[in-house]
């Protein structure tokens, strides 16, 4: 008699508010899914779940081509005014058809 297999579990979004983390997993091709805002002052960088075994290679000393870590690093940099701006910029905006809509925190 064999048992059924339990449903696979969905696997968690990597996070970090590490920058070079954040190179990192860009310099090994992870694409950045996404940014939010920690209380107001931390910059927090999401990937997707299959970046998990290569966030675990940065923190044990995996190895990267500094140019590329270089370039993914610059990249992100320049990403970080623009996250703050959208997070303290006026909660209500005007769309370009005149009406309204909230941004949500």
């Amino acid at each position: 008699m064999t048992t059924p297999l339990a449903p696979a579990t969905p696997r968690a979004l990597v996070k970090t508010e590490s920058l070079d983390c954040a190179a990192f997993l860009r310099a090994k091709g992870h694409q950045l899914m996404g940014t939010s805002r920690d209380l107001g002052t931390l910059t927090i960088f999401v990937f997707p779940p299959e970046a998990a075994a290569d966030l675990e290679a940065f923190y044990n000393g995996g190895l990267i081509c500094a140019e590329h870590m270089g370039l993914h690093l610059r990249e992100l940099k320049k990403l970080l005014p623009r996250v703050r701006q959208n997070i303290s910029s006026t909660p209500t905006r005007k769309t370009t058809h005149g009406s309204e809509f909230r941004r949500s925190s």
